[in-house]
């Protein structure tokens, strides 16, 4: 890197790190968006807590397709019926990319328990027994290192067991954070633009003033009423001020000037 570019990408880089009220104003707009964006994504993760302890679509979903097997006795019948089922639903799940894994089913006879049909995930691995009570639940258990949520329901012929990879906190944070970034980026800037506007028209007073302020030199700099940390960066409203600024020493200097000493004067 040349001494002339590094000159250059000092200058830009002091340029762009002065203190100016405008580029504090929109600093500021960037970090109330991205706490909005963190209040909004806790508020949905705290949502998911909530109501994944009962996972009603799992529930729902599985109440569904075991209603749609009441009509069906054959166990060839209803064991294509439940692959088809599988087959949508997986590819369902890759095209949406919204939940991890993939959803398994097995179908049981309820009066005999025999296995009438099972996802080739689950054909060659050792399943908890199926415990089928009066109403269907959620159940949750480890298949060969893997978290599943399991359904569970029955009706006088089949026995229903859907097997769904669990969604990890880090799964929902990562998917809900880029879901939430488009409608962000999509209003961040009519924000800046607003605030953009309001802090022209707010500062052009002071613009007013700083720009018709009296020249200092080096014999009036120190003893000067006004700030020499009070400049204007740019005529596109870039003031920048302080505690110092004149409006805050110019009262002070006038009551000085206005009132007489109290000491006495020597004779």
């Amino acid at each position: 890197m040349t001494t002339t570019m590094k000159h250059a990408l000092g200058c830009t880089w002091a340029w762009l790190a002065e203190p100016t009220l405008m580029r504090r104003s929109v600093a500021s707009v960037l970090v109330a968006f991205v706490v909005v964006w963190a209040v909004l994504l806790g508020y949905n993760f705290v949502n998911y807590k909530h109501t994944i302890t009962r996972d009603p679509g799992l529930m729902k979903y599985g109440d569904a397709v075991l209603d749609s097997l009441a009509s069906i006795t054959d166990p060839a019948h209803a064991a294509t019926a439940v692959a088809a089922t599988d087959h949508w639903t997986n590819i369902r799940r890759r095209q949406i990319g919204l939940l991890p894994g993939v959803q398994m089913h097995e179908l049981l006879d309820a009066a005999s328990g025999q296995r009438v049909f099972a996802s080739p995930g689950l054909q060659n691995v050792a399943l908890p027994p199926a415990t089928p009570r009066a109403e269907p639940f959620i159940e949750e258990a480890a298949l060969q290192g893997r978290s599943f949520r399991i359904y569970t329901g029955r009706n006088a012929r089949w026995v229903l067991r859907v097997f769904e990879t669990k969604r990890t906190d880090s799964n929902f944070l990562q998917y809900n954070g880029r879901a939430l970034l488009p409608y962000l980026l999509l209003a961040s800037p009519f924000v800046l633009l607003a605030v953009w506007l309001s802090v022209c028209h707010g500062l052009r007073p002071l613009q007013q003033l700083a720009s018709n302020r009296p020249a200092s030199t080096p014999a009036t700099a120190n003893s000067s009423p006004w700030s020499s940390r009070w400049t204007t960066s740019s005529p596109n409203c870039g003031t920048r001020w302080s505690a110092s600024a004149p409006l805050c020493k110019t009262p002070r200097t006038r009551s000085a000037r206005r009132w007489p000493s109290s000491r006495p004067r020597p004779t």
